[in-house]
């Protein structure tokens, strides 16, 4: 994939109506009350009048913390707009809750026992694309939760991801993601839910960060 460059700006406005300050230098973004985390959004062109992001974030603990989207659209410009509005309402309500201590209505807190131990826990909110609506049907939510729950998961924070799309009723991909990599035990209680068939093509998604209890 060919690389367009950084979007990393976005993550500045989108903050400050939250009362964060940040700073962008130099395609990276740093917050002054958490000095210690670093914020990149990289923008790859994947194909014709369609592009990837990766939203990054270096935690103070050293572990880079990635997240993958898409965008398309009739032009490249298009694309771009679209893939920036699936960070915002994939990723950016999560990260401003769980990294940056910024509760809101647009990501969810819990405490979950994963692997028997308490754990704060901050969910996005399923987005869809396509002849599904993410929230409709919580069946596939709660396989998808349970399945990191068992997750035998150090102390450290911890972010995991779904990304399931079929068409015409036939399964296309399904990734579940733990820390950046595949998680083949969660993709199996994910797969083994009854995903509605639909006559088109739909996807869903949903991201989520696991803390320490405090």
């Amino acid at each position: 994939m060919e690389i367009l460059g950084t979007c990393s700006e976005l993550l500045v406005a989108f903050l400050k109506p939250h009362g964060i300050i940040a700073v962008h230098n130099d395609g990276i973004v740093t917050v002054p009350e958490h000095s210690n985390h670093r914020f990149v959004l990289q923008v790859y062109e994947s194909g014709e009048n369609t592009v990837s992001l990766e939203a990054m974030c270096r935690l103070p603990s050293g572990q880079l913390m990635i997240e993958r989207l898409a965008g398309i659209g009739d032009t490249q410009k298009d694309a771009i707009l679209d893939v920036q509005t699936n960070f915002a309402n994939s990723v950016f309500h999560v990260w401003l809750s769980a990294l940056l201590g910024k509760p809101n209505q647009f990501a969810k807190e819990y405490v979950w026992k994963v692997n028997g131990i308490n754990r704060n826990i901050t969910v996005g909110f399923p987005t869809a694309r396509g002849e599904f609506e993410a929230g409709a049907n919580s069946g596939w939510q709660e396989a998808w939760h349970s399945a990191v729950r068992e997750l035998p998961l150090s102390s450290e924070t911890h972010w995991a991801s779904i990304c399931y799309c079929q068409n015409a009723g036939k399964l296309l991909a399904c990734d579940t993601l733990i820390d950046n990599n595949d998680c083949e035990s969660a993709k199996e209680k994910v797969l083994s839910f009854a995903w509605p068939a639909r006559d088109k093509f739909y996807l869903i998604r949903q991201f989520l960060i696991i803390q320490e209890k405090t």
